[in-house]
């Protein structure tokens, strides 16, 4: 299982690093979508975003401590789950991509 983590850790910074690309260093986003992926162990979560040409995947590092939102109430990432709407803002610092918020709609 902490292969399966881990390989799923550095998959994530490929994916960030193609995002990096197109956001600047300190800049802020905000994006909805449904949540894809969640791994409270790494702190990692991912977001399809729909947009006019697809779908955009963001990938995004969940500082420690930091908890979602869900109806206004804080909650732990290991509750959220795959396939629930989602509002995150992020911003890149360096190679990565990291949440500075994450809003879960209650299902």
């Amino acid at each position: 299982m902490i292969l399966k983590a881990k390989v799923f850790f550095v998959a994530l910074l490929l994916a960030s690093a193609g995002l990096c690309a197109t956001i600047a260093e300190g800049e802020t986003r905000v994006v909805s979508g449904i949540l894809s992926k969640v791994d409270a162990k790494t702190g990692t979560v991912v977001v399809e975003c729909p947009t006019a040409k697809g779908y955009l995947t963001v990938g995004a590092v969940v500082p420690p401590g930091m908890k979602a939102l869900c109806d206004g109430k804080e909650v732990e990432l290991s509750t959220l789950r795959k396939g629930s709407k989602a509002v995150i803002r992020y911003k890149r610092q360096e190679d990565r991509l990291i949440v500075l918020g994450l809003e879960i709609s209650p299902e």
